[in-house]
Protein backbone atom coordinates (compact mmCIF):
# COMPACT_ATOMS: atom_id res chain seq x y z
CA UNK A 1 0.00 0.00 0.00
CA UNK A 2 1.73 3.48 -0.52
CA UNK A 3 0.86 6.59 0.11
CA UNK A 4 2.33 9.98 -0.59
CA UNK A 5 4.34 11.20 2.38
CA UNK A 6 4.58 14.98 4.01
CA UNK A 7 8.06 15.73 3.98
CA UNK A 8 10.88 14.17 5.77
CA UNK A 9 8.67 11.25 7.38
CA UNK A 10 9.36 8.95 9.75
CA UNK A 11 9.54 5.07 9.98
CA UNK A 12 9.89 2.07 11.89
CA UNK A 13 10.89 -0.78 10.54
CA UNK A 14 10.62 -4.22 11.15
CA UNK A 15 12.69 -6.17 8.87
CA UNK A 16 12.08 -9.84 9.28
CA UNK A 17 13.29 -13.05 8.01
CA UNK A 18 9.63 -13.68 5.75
CA UNK A 19 8.41 -10.18 6.02
CA UNK A 20 9.01 -6.43 6.37
CA UNK A 21 6.62 -4.23 7.69
CA UNK A 22 7.11 -0.41 7.71
CA UNK A 23 4.85 1.98 9.85
CA UNK A 24 4.43 5.21 9.07
CA UNK A 25 4.98 8.14 11.72
CA UNK A 26 1.45 9.67 11.99
CA UNK A 27 0.04 7.05 9.79
CA UNK A 28 0.55 4.05 10.89
CA UNK A 29 1.11 0.34 9.05
CA UNK A 30 1.78 1.21 5.00
CA UNK A 31 3.54 -1.72 3.60
CA UNK A 32 3.23 -5.44 4.63
CA UNK A 33 5.77 -7.30 2.44
CA UNK A 34 7.84 -10.73 1.81
CA UNK A 35 11.27 -10.34 2.70
CA UNK A 36 12.19 -11.26 -0.50
CA UNK A 37 14.07 -10.44 -3.86
CA UNK A 38 14.92 -11.47 -6.98
CA UNK A 39 17.61 -10.72 -9.22
CA UNK A 40 19.10 -11.75 -12.79
CA UNK A 41 22.58 -13.50 -11.83
CA UNK A 42 24.26 -12.66 -14.78
CA UNK A 43 23.53 -9.04 -15.11
CA UNK A 44 22.01 -8.28 -11.35
CA UNK A 45 19.27 -6.59 -12.81
CA UNK A 46 17.04 -6.04 -10.17
CA UNK A 47 13.74 -8.23 -11.22
CA UNK A 48 11.07 -8.66 -8.18
CA UNK A 49 10.80 -7.40 -4.50
CA UNK A 50 8.28 -8.42 -1.70
CA UNK A 51 5.40 -9.86 -3.23
CA UNK A 52 6.09 -10.28 -6.81
CA UNK A 53 9.11 -12.22 -5.77
CA UNK A 54 7.28 -14.67 -3.65
CA UNK A 55 4.94 -15.06 -6.50
CA UNK A 56 8.03 -16.78 -8.09
CA UNK A 57 9.44 -19.63 -5.44
CA UNK A 58 9.32 -22.89 -7.09
CA UNK A 59 8.46 -21.82 -10.20
CA UNK A 60 11.44 -19.33 -10.95
CA UNK A 61 13.18 -20.13 -14.14
CA UNK A 62 17.13 -20.73 -13.68
CA UNK A 63 17.92 -17.22 -14.61
CA UNK A 64 16.34 -16.01 -11.81
CA UNK A 65 17.63 -16.00 -8.34
CA UNK A 66 15.73 -15.39 -5.48
CA UNK A 67 17.61 -14.59 -2.11
CA UNK A 68 16.03 -13.83 1.67
CA UNK A 69 18.92 -11.26 2.74
CA UNK A 70 17.52 -12.07 6.19
CA UNK A 71 18.39 -15.51 7.59
CA UNK A 72 17.35 -15.54 11.57
CA UNK A 73 16.44 -11.61 11.86
CA UNK A 74 19.87 -10.91 11.06
CA UNK A 75 21.21 -9.98 7.81
CA UNK A 76 23.09 -12.26 5.68
CA UNK A 77 23.29 -10.75 2.20
CA UNK A 78 23.95 -6.92 2.69
CA UNK A 79 24.04 -5.78 -0.75
CA UNK A 80 20.54 -7.89 -1.33
CA UNK A 81 18.87 -6.06 1.86
CA UNK A 82 19.76 -2.61 0.90
CA UNK A 83 18.11 -2.96 -2.07
CA UNK A 84 14.91 -4.62 -1.09
CA UNK A 85 14.56 -1.81 1.71
CA UNK A 86 15.54 0.72 -0.90
CA UNK A 87 12.75 -0.96 -3.32
CA UNK A 88 10.37 -0.85 -0.40
CA UNK A 89 10.78 2.91 0.58
CA UNK A 90 11.30 4.29 -2.59
CA UNK A 91 7.35 2.66 -3.14
CA UNK A 92 5.99 4.15 -0.63
CA UNK A 93 7.14 7.62 -2.45
CA UNK A 94 8.90 9.61 0.17
CA UNK A 95 9.90 13.01 0.26
CA UNK A 96 12.71 13.66 -1.84
CA UNK A 97 13.72 16.92 0.16
CA UNK A 98 14.25 15.87 3.39
CA UNK A 99 15.02 12.21 3.91
CA UNK A 100 13.11 10.01 7.07
CA UNK A 101 14.64 8.94 10.63
CA UNK A 102 14.20 5.29 10.83
CA UNK A 103 13.73 3.15 13.63
CA UNK A 104 14.63 -0.85 13.06
CA UNK A 105 13.78 -3.95 15.35
CA UNK A 106 16.85 -6.13 15.99
CA UNK A 107 16.62 -8.82 18.20
CA UNK A 108 18.50 -8.61 20.93
CA UNK A 109 21.76 -10.88 20.96
CA UNK A 110 22.22 -9.67 17.73
CA UNK A 111 26.64 -8.53 17.63
CA UNK A 112 28.23 -5.35 16.65
CA UNK A 113 29.01 -6.53 13.53
CA UNK A 114 24.97 -7.59 12.95
CA UNK A 115 23.91 -4.03 14.11
CA UNK A 116 26.19 -2.52 11.85
CA UNK A 117 25.49 -4.12 9.02
CA UNK A 118 21.60 -3.62 9.62
CA UNK A 119 22.38 0.38 10.32
CA UNK A 120 24.45 0.30 7.49
CA UNK A 121 21.91 -0.80 5.12
CA UNK A 122 19.57 1.03 6.58
CA UNK A 123 21.40 4.21 5.93
CA UNK A 124 22.56 3.55 2.35
CA UNK A 125 18.75 2.93 1.88
CA UNK A 126 18.33 6.78 1.96
CA UNK A 127 17.74 7.37 5.89
CA UNK A 128 19.30 10.41 7.52
CA UNK A 129 19.65 8.78 10.57
CA UNK A 130 19.01 4.88 12.06
CA UNK A 131 17.43 4.18 15.35
CA UNK A 132 17.78 0.50 16.41
CA UNK A 133 15.13 -1.18 18.97
CA UNK A 134 15.30 -4.11 20.89
CA UNK A 135 12.33 -5.99 19.43
CA UNK A 136 10.65 -7.69 21.63
CA UNK A 137 10.45 -5.23 24.18
CA UNK A 138 8.90 -3.33 20.84
CA UNK A 139 6.38 -6.21 20.21
CA UNK A 140 5.38 -6.33 23.61
CA UNK A 141 4.54 -2.22 23.62
CA UNK A 142 2.93 -3.23 20.08
CA UNK A 143 0.37 -5.87 21.84
CA UNK A 144 -0.23 -3.20 24.63
CA UNK A 145 1.58 -5.07 27.18
CA UNK A 146 2.59 -2.80 30.18
CA UNK A 147 5.85 -3.05 30.19
CA UNK A 148 6.77 0.27 32.51
CA UNK A 149 5.10 -1.62 35.43
CA UNK A 150 7.24 -3.79 38.35
CA UNK A 151 4.67 -6.78 36.99
CA UNK A 152 6.03 -9.62 34.71
CA UNK A 153 4.98 -9.81 31.12
CA UNK A 154 6.43 -12.49 29.22
CA UNK A 155 6.53 -12.33 25.46
CA UNK A 156 7.14 -15.04 23.36
CA UNK A 157 7.37 -13.43 19.50
CA UNK A 158 7.24 -16.50 16.93
CA UNK A 159 9.20 -14.91 13.65
CA UNK A 160 9.99 -17.39 10.76
CA UNK A 161 13.61 -18.00 11.21
CA UNK A 162 13.41 -18.07 15.07
CA UNK A 163 11.31 -17.43 18.75
CA UNK A 164 12.62 -14.40 21.06
CA UNK A 165 11.42 -15.62 24.57
CA UNK A 166 11.67 -12.69 27.40
CA UNK A 167 10.73 -11.83 30.27
CA UNK A 168 10.00 -8.32 30.77
CA UNK A 169 9.90 -6.17 33.72
CA UNK A 170 10.17 -2.26 34.80
CA UNK A 171 10.63 -1.35 31.01
CA UNK A 172 13.42 -3.80 30.27
CA UNK A 173 14.65 -7.85 29.67
CA UNK A 174 14.87 -9.56 33.43
CA UNK A 175 15.43 -13.08 31.30
CA UNK A 176 15.54 -14.12 27.56
CA UNK A 177 15.89 -16.66 25.17
CA UNK A 178 16.06 -17.41 21.71
CA UNK A 179 15.36 -20.27 19.78
CA UNK A 180 16.47 -21.60 16.11
CA UNK A 181 12.91 -22.40 15.38
CA UNK A 182 9.82 -20.57 13.69
CA UNK A 183 7.05 -20.50 11.20
CA UNK A 184 10.09 -21.87 8.71
CA UNK A 185 10.58 -24.50 10.94
CA UNK A 186 7.34 -25.62 10.68
CA UNK A 187 7.47 -25.78 7.35
CA UNK A 188 10.74 -28.16 7.13
CA UNK A 189 8.88 -30.23 9.26
CA UNK A 190 5.91 -30.70 7.45
CA UNK A 191 8.05 -30.98 4.62
CA UNK A 192 10.45 -33.77 6.24
CA UNK A 193 6.63 -35.49 7.46
CA UNK A 194 5.34 -35.74 3.80
CA UNK A 195 8.65 -37.53 2.62
CA UNK A 196 9.09 -40.03 5.31
CA UNK A 197 5.65 -41.22 5.33
CA UNK A 198 4.22 -40.58 1.97
CA UNK A 199 7.16 -40.56 -0.17
CA UNK A 200 6.04 -37.47 -2.05
CA UNK A 201 8.13 -34.18 -2.04
CA UNK A 202 6.90 -30.67 -1.22
CA UNK A 203 7.74 -27.02 -2.03
CA UNK A 204 8.06 -24.86 0.94
CA UNK A 205 5.02 -22.57 -0.42
CA UNK A 206 2.70 -25.62 -0.37
CA UNK A 207 4.11 -27.20 3.39
CA UNK A 208 3.26 -23.48 4.44
CA UNK A 209 -0.42 -23.62 3.02
CA UNK A 210 -1.00 -26.70 4.69
CA UNK A 211 -0.04 -25.00 8.11
CA UNK A 212 -2.02 -22.20 7.34
CA UNK A 213 -4.93 -24.33 6.38
CA UNK A 214 -5.19 -27.40 8.87
CA UNK A 215 -2.16 -27.16 10.70
CA UNK A 216 -2.16 -27.20 14.85
CA UNK A 217 -0.68 -27.52 18.51
CA UNK A 218 -3.51 -28.72 19.95
CA UNK A 219 -5.95 -31.93 20.34
CA UNK A 220 -8.43 -29.91 18.82
CA UNK A 221 -7.68 -28.42 15.31
CA UNK A 222 -9.08 -27.47 11.96
CA UNK A 223 -11.47 -30.15 10.87
CA UNK A 224 -11.33 -31.53 7.86
CA UNK A 225 -8.75 -33.36 5.23
CA UNK A 226 -6.38 -31.90 2.72
CA UNK A 227 -5.74 -32.78 -0.31
CA UNK A 228 -1.74 -32.16 -1.26
CA UNK A 229 -0.27 -32.51 -4.32
CA UNK A 230 3.43 -33.02 -4.73
CA UNK A 231 5.76 -35.42 -6.86
CA UNK A 232 6.45 -38.83 -5.82
CA UNK A 233 10.38 -39.56 -4.87
CA UNK A 234 10.32 -42.61 -6.52
CA UNK A 235 9.04 -41.87 -10.04
CA UNK A 236 9.35 -38.51 -10.16
CA UNK A 237 5.99 -37.98 -11.09
CA UNK A 238 3.18 -35.99 -9.54
CA UNK A 239 0.95 -37.80 -7.21
CA UNK A 240 -1.60 -36.08 -4.59
CA UNK A 241 -2.16 -37.60 -0.81
CA UNK A 242 -4.74 -36.77 1.45
CA UNK A 243 -3.58 -35.30 4.76
CA UNK A 244 -5.61 -34.87 7.73
CA UNK A 245 -5.54 -32.69 10.60
CA UNK A 246 -4.00 -35.13 12.69
CA UNK A 247 -1.07 -36.01 10.35
CA UNK A 248 0.16 -31.93 10.46
CA UNK A 249 -0.09 -31.89 14.54
CA UNK A 250 2.19 -35.30 14.25
CA UNK A 251 4.72 -33.62 11.38
CA UNK A 252 4.87 -30.39 13.91
CA UNK A 253 4.70 -31.99 17.33
CA UNK A 254 8.48 -32.01 17.95
CA UNK A 255 8.95 -27.83 17.17
CA UNK A 256 5.25 -27.25 19.43
CA UNK A 257 7.12 -29.28 22.95
CA UNK A 258 10.76 -27.33 22.27
CA UNK A 259 8.65 -24.29 22.50
CA UNK A 260 7.22 -25.29 25.26
CA UNK A 261 9.38 -26.67 26.87
CA UNK A 262 12.06 -23.05 26.61
CA UNK A 263 9.43 -21.18 28.31
CA UNK A 264 8.98 -23.58 30.91
CA UNK A 265 12.94 -22.90 31.35
CA UNK A 266 12.45 -19.27 31.19
CA UNK A 267 9.90 -18.76 33.28
CA UNK A 268 11.86 -21.43 36.00
CA UNK A 269 14.63 -18.77 36.05
CA UNK A 270 12.40 -16.02 37.16
CA UNK A 271 12.93 -14.45 40.24
CA UNK A 272 9.94 -15.71 42.33
CA UNK A 273 8.22 -12.26 42.72
CA UNK A 274 7.63 -11.86 38.66
CA UNK A 275 6.96 -15.98 38.53
CA UNK A 276 4.07 -15.38 40.56
CA UNK A 277 2.90 -12.51 38.88
CA UNK A 278 2.26 -14.61 35.60
CA UNK A 279 -0.18 -16.61 37.30
CA UNK A 280 -2.61 -13.48 36.43
CA UNK A 281 -0.65 -11.89 33.49
CA UNK A 282 0.71 -14.70 31.33
CA UNK A 283 2.22 -14.89 28.30
CA UNK A 284 1.45 -12.83 25.67
CA UNK A 285 2.46 -14.21 21.73
CA UNK A 286 2.94 -11.98 19.06
CA UNK A 287 4.77 -12.98 15.21
CA UNK A 288 2.95 -14.33 12.73
CA UNK A 289 3.80 -17.64 14.59
CA UNK A 290 1.06 -16.83 16.97
CA UNK A 291 -1.65 -17.81 14.74
CA UNK A 292 -1.12 -21.27 14.22
CA UNK A 293 -4.60 -23.07 15.45
CA UNK A 294 -4.72 -23.87 19.10
CA UNK A 295 -1.25 -22.78 19.90
CA UNK A 296 -2.09 -20.65 22.90
CA UNK A 297 -4.62 -22.86 24.49
CA UNK A 298 -2.31 -25.72 24.08
CA UNK A 299 0.78 -23.43 26.13
CA UNK A 300 -1.86 -22.19 28.79
CA UNK A 301 -2.72 -25.64 29.83
CA UNK A 302 0.88 -27.09 29.64
CA UNK A 303 2.36 -24.31 31.48
CA UNK A 304 -0.55 -23.35 33.63
CA UNK A 305 -0.88 -19.72 32.84
CA UNK A 306 -3.15 -17.50 30.62
CA UNK A 307 -2.11 -17.34 27.52
CA UNK A 308 -3.35 -14.60 24.78
CA UNK A 309 -2.39 -13.67 21.42
CA UNK A 310 -1.77 -10.15 20.44
CA UNK A 311 -4.85 -8.35 18.42
CA UNK A 312 -2.12 -8.43 15.43
CA UNK A 313 0.90 -10.21 15.92
CA UNK A 314 1.94 -10.30 12.69
CA UNK A 315 2.52 -6.50 13.27
CA UNK A 316 3.33 -6.14 16.87
CA UNK A 317 6.61 -5.47 16.48
CA UNK A 318 6.11 -2.76 13.83
CA UNK A 319 3.37 -1.23 15.70
CA UNK A 320 5.62 -0.80 18.94
CA UNK A 321 8.94 0.60 16.88
CA UNK A 322 6.08 2.98 15.78
CA UNK A 323 5.97 4.43 19.16
CA UNK A 324 9.26 4.97 18.68
CA UNK A 325 9.01 7.29 15.85
CA UNK A 326 5.75 9.01 16.84
CA UNK A 327 8.08 10.44 20.10
CA UNK A 328 12.14 10.11 19.19
CA UNK A 329 12.63 11.80 22.51
CA UNK A 330 11.25 9.19 24.21
CA UNK A 331 12.94 6.35 22.02
CA UNK A 332 15.79 4.09 23.71
CA UNK A 333 17.46 2.74 21.32
CA UNK A 334 18.92 -1.14 22.00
Amino acid sequence: MATRWGFGADLAIDLGTATTVIYQRGAGVMLDEPSLIATDPRTGALLAVGRDGYEMLGRAPGQVQLVRPLVGGVIRDPVAAERMVRHLVTSLRPSRIVRPRMAVALPGHVSPLERAAVEDAVLRSGARSVFTVDGTLAAAIGAEEQVSGPSACLIADIGAGKTDLALISLGGTVVARTLPIGGDTLDHAIVEWMTRQHRLLLGTRTAEDIKVRIGSAGARGPAGPMRVRGRDIDSGLPRTVVVSPDDVREALAAAVAELREALAALIGQAPPELAGDLVGGGLTLTGGGALLHGLAQHLSESLQVPVRVADNPRWSTALGVGRCVEDFRGCAPC
